[in-house]
């Protein structure tokens, strides 16, 4: 029987979600940094679906290293996977050239997802002494995780009651900092409201409804939760789900379960909203604007 992998990382998403809790977030607040963004043994971040899986597991499995490699990469630099450390599947899209017989037999261009299996740097042993210090990498101190999302250039609005993104008017709106439990709470919800804006029609031209009883808005929503929670993992601070979104978390079941490519896209589409920010901040914030 051949194996649906789509369906595979919707089900081990849905398994790993405890009651009103997504399965990539704590179930405790830490008012401090979050896990750490997963990463290859390169140091390249990992993207999207893939970002997602490894979050799941890192949190699921205690684990604190943020790095991943194939059992031959940890062969390759001397070093081994512990014996029954059990490996996490992932996922590489790769593009296949193939015939249309619908377009006279020209070629179209089709995505192919295919899974592998990596470790986390701490279900192996026998690495070089200075390989972890050799991956170090620089981030945005947190001091500055404000500024930096400021400078993508949105219209924020402080003062509101509550959080929200106007595409009509184009700005977002947010209660004062004061009014969160913390900057870090602050700075998450503002992050989610941002990959939001990113859906604009001048921008991604993602957003397709406002109104929220619809599955485009549902969609949409887990959209900026995933997408929050990547930028977060970016910036170096924890991702809080603020408690008005709880009750999305039995919609993206829905979703999921009617649609099992829905988690895939929505992680996709997370993950060029979350360029598109970084891009942006990065264009002002590095020139000092």
């Amino acid at each position: 029987m051949k194996r649906d992998i789509h369906t595979e990382i919707t089900n081990f998403v849905l398994d790993n979600i405890d009651g009103d809790v997504l399965p990539w977030r704590r179930k405790w607040h830490t008012s401090g940094p979050t896990i750490a963004l997963p990463r290859r043994n390169t140091g390249e971040p990992y993207r999207g679906t893939n970002h997602l899986l490894l979050n799941i597991t890192s949190l699921k499995s205690g684990f604190s290293s943020p790095y991943w490699m194939t059992y031959n990469q940890a062969k390759s630099v001397g070093a081994n996977v512990l014996k029954g450390q059990k490996g996490s599947r992932i996922v590489k899209f790769k593009p296949l050239t193939i015939e249309s017989p619908e377009a006279n037999g020209q070629e179209r261009v089709i995505p192919m997802i295919r899974n592998y299996t990596v470790f986390n740097l701490e279900q192996i042993e026998n690495l070089p002494d200075d390989y972890q210090s050799r991956q170090h990498v620089q981030t945005i101190p947190v001091s500055e995780v404000y500024d930096y999302l400021k400078a993508v250039g949105a219209e924020i609005i402080h003062g509101d009651s509550k959080a929200g993104f106007y595409p009509v008017l184009d700005v977002i709106r947010m209660p004062n900092i004061e009014d969160f439990t913390d900057q870090y709470a602050y700075e998450s919800v503002l992050a989610h409201e941002l990959v939001h804006w990113t859906g604009h029609g001048s921008r991604l031209n993602r957003l397709v409804s406002t109104e929220e009883d619809t599955a485009e808005y549902a969609f949409e929503e887990l959209v900026a939760e995933i997408g929050s929670m990547i930028l977060c993992a970016h910036l170096g601070i924890e991702s809080v789900m603020p408690e008005n979104h709880l009750s999305y978390v039995k919609h993206y079941v829905t979703i999921m379960q009617a649609d099992k490519k829905a988690i895939v896209r929505a992680s996709s589409e997370a993950q060029k909203a979350v360029d598109f920010i970084l891009e942006a901040a990065n264009t002002h914030y590095l020139a000092g604007e």
